[in-house]
C-alpha cells in the first residue's frame, strides 16, 4: 500500500508533546541541534512548558515542526515500509516546512533557522496591528461573504479603520473555515451597524472556515452570527491575523532567510499551501513560502488533490506526524473513505516511552476514532500559523 504523510501546524502544540519520542534513535539529537540554533532548550519547553511560553508564536512554531520531525524517527522504526512507499506529503502552515525536510528539499538545520526567522517576523507583524482569527462553522444557507463585507464596512464607518482586513485565512473543509482580520478587545455596542437591524449571534451548520480579521471585524461577525446564518464561531488563541496581508511585513525576512539556501529537488511530491498543487521541479520556494504568510491555507483543496482517484482504486495509508490529530479530523470531514486508512504517530504525554510497544494499524485507527468520538472535534478549531 502507498502512503501519505501529513504534518500539523501552530495550534496543535501541548505540554508533554514529544515524551513518547525521546527514546527513539536520533530524537534527542534533533532537539539538541535545534536548541542550539534557536537559543533555548526546546525539549524542556515541549515537555514542561510553561504553557504560556509554549503557546507563543516564536516558540510554538519551531516546537511543532521539530516534534513533527521527531515523530518521523518513530515512524521510521515502526513503519519503514510506509516511508519507502510514500507518494505525497503536505503540512499545514508551518507544517509545510516539516514536509519540505521530510521530502529532502530543506536540510533540518536550515529549516530550523528559517522557521525561527518566520516565527519572529510573524510575532512582530502581530504586534503592529491588533488582529486575530475566528473559526466559523457554516450551513448550506450561511452568508459568509456578506458577513465579511459588512464587517469591513463596520470597521471603516464605525471604527475609523482605513482599508480593514476581514477574509478567509484557512479553508479547512466545506463546513468550516477560519477567518482573520482586525481586532480590538472592546465590547461592540448594540448600535454598531446602522441600517442593518439588530446585532446577530451566529453559528452556521454545514460549512467551516477559519477567518483572520482585525479584532473589530471578528467581534462584529461573532456578535451577529445568527443574522448571517453561521452555526457557530470560536476565537482562536493566536496573536495575529495569519495568512492575510496583515503579515506582509514578515514576508521579506522569511525570503531573505531562504535566499542563500541550498535546496534539493523533492524526493516525494510536496503540496503547497498556496497553490494546493505539488511544487514543480523549478519551483521558487522562497516566493511561495513568503506568499503563504499573506494568502489563505488551501488545506481542503490539498486534500481533494491528494486523494482524488477513480472509483475502486485503493486509498493510501495516511500518517499524521506530530502533536495531536487535527489533520486526521480534517481528512475525515473532507474524505471519509480516505480517513479509514488514517493513523496518528502518537506523541501524547502520559505513557513512559520505555513501556511503549509498536501498535498495529488497527490500534492507531481505533484510538483516533475514539478521540473523535470523545470530542476530538474541538481540536481542529485551533489551527493557526
Amino acid at each position: 500500500m502507498t502512503s501519505v504523510v501529513l504534518f500539523p501546524g501552530q495550534g496543535s502544540q501541548f505540554m508533554g508533546m514529544g515524551q513518547k519520542l525521546v527514546h527513539y534513535p536520533g530524537v534527542k539529537e534533533l532537539y539538541e541541534e535545534a536548541s542550539a540554533i534557536v537559543g533555548y532548550d526546546l525539549l524542556k519547553l515541549c515537555l514542561n512548558g510553561p504553557k504560556s511560553e509554549l503557546d507563543k508564536t516564536i516558540h510554538c512554531q519551531p516546537a511543532v515542526m521539530i516534534t513533527s520531525l521527531a515523530a518521523i524517527e518513530k515512524f521510521r522504526e515502526e513503519h519503514p515500509q510506509a516511508i519507502e512507499n510514500c507518494v505525497a506529503t503536505a503540512g499545514f502552515s508551518v507544517g509545510e516546512f516539516a514536509a519540505l525536510v521530510f521530502s529532502g528539499v530543506l536540510s533540518f538545520p536550515d529549516a530550523v533557522k528559517v522557521v525561527k526567522v518566520r516565527a519572529e517576523a510573524m510575532q512582530r507583524a502581530s504586534e503592529i496591528t491588533s488582529s486575530g482569527m475566528l473559526t466559523v462553522f457554516l450551513a448550506h444557507d450561511s452568508r459568509l461573504k456578506e458577513a465579511l463585507k459588512l464587517a469591513k464596512e463596520y470597521c471603516t464607518e464605525r471604527r475609523d479603520i482605513p482599508d480593514p482586513v476581514c477574509t478567509v485565512a484557512n479553508f479547512l473543509f466545506p463546513e468550516c473555515k477560519v477567518i482573520a482580520g482586525h481586532e480590538e478587545f472592546n465590547t461592540v455596542q448594540s448600535d454598531c451597524f446602522t441600517g442593518r437591524g439588530k446585532l446577530f449571534y451566529a453559528y452556521s451548520s454545514t460549512l467551516f472556515k477559519v477567518i483572520a480579521l482585525q479584532v473589530e471585524a471578528l467581534e462584529f461577525i461573532a456578535t451577529n452570527a445568527k443574522e448571517f446564518r453561521l452555526l457557530r464561531t470560536k476565537r482562536l488563541p493566536v496573536s495575529g491575523a495569519f495568512h492575510t496581508r496583515l503579515m506582509e511585513s514578515a514576508v521579506q525576512p522569511l525570503q531573505h532567510a531562504m535566499s542563500n539556501l541550498q535546496l534539493a529537488a523533492p524526493k516525494i511530491p510536496v503540496y503547497s499551501n498556496v497553490t494546493s498543487a505539488p511544487y514543480h521541479a523549478k519551483a521558487h520556494y522562497s516566493h511561495l513560502l513568503g506568499q503563504q504568510l499573506v494568502r489563505p491555507v488551501r488545506w481542503e483543496q490539498i486534500l481533494h488533490n491528494i486523494y482524488c482517484r477513480p472509483q475502486g482504486v485503493e486509498f493510501p495509508g495516511t500518517y499524521e506526524m506530530g502533536p495531536g490529530r487535527q489533520m486526521g479530523t480534517l481528512l475525515r470531514q473532507v474524505n471519509a473513505q480516505a480517513y479509514k486508512q488514517y493513523h496518528s504517530i502518537d506523541t501524547l504525554f502520559g505513557v513512559e516511552a520505555s513501556s511503549l510497544k509498536p501498535l498495529h494499524v488497527n490500534t492507531w485507527r481505533d484510538r483516533s476514532r475514539q478521540l473523535l468520538a470523545d470530542g476530538g472535534h474541538r481540536k481542529w478549531v485551533c489551527l493557526g500559523g
